[in-house]
């Protein structure tokens, strides 16, 4: 029996759906920024920051890592306090996009794509 990758991928999405949410925040550069990569200090749309922020709540598995358990990672290792979180493929995330889960900050500091390209593990650090 062959099993379509298509199927794989949605049958992820399916379940990812059924667990949690998160909120993503993802910083993109605004239009003002000239040739030289400095934002214009009057933009209104970034009150001159040189990025905007788009926030868009997604559908996760997240692991929460208590105690002094650490979990070593092919990019790293995450400490107590961290989360582990596997989101469908489907999403667009970047490192240091910033994530907000039971109403707490993790900075992205890694990301990886499973073997079989159905979902992307993220590591987030807790920031203050």
């Amino acid at each position: 029996m062959i099993i379509d990758k298509t199927y794989i991928k949605n049958s992820v999405a399916e379940v990812l759906s059924a667990i949690n949410s998160i909120s993503i925040n993802a910083k993109t550069a605004c239009t003002c920024i000239d040739s030289y990569g400095i934002a214009d200090p009057t933009c209104e749309l970034c009150d001159g920051l040189g990025y905007t922020i788009r926030g868009t709540t997604i559908s996760a598995d997240v692991q929460e890592l208590r105690g002094d358990e650490r979990i070593v990672v092919d990019s790293g290792i995450l400490n107590a306090g961290d989360i582990l979180v596997r989101i469908p493929i489907s999403n667009s995330v970047e490192l240091n996009d910033i994530i907000t889960y039971n109403s707490q900050n993790y900075q992205i500091k890694y990301i990886k794509i499973d073997q079989l390209g159905t979902y992307y593990e993220v590591g987030g650090h807790k920031i203050a």
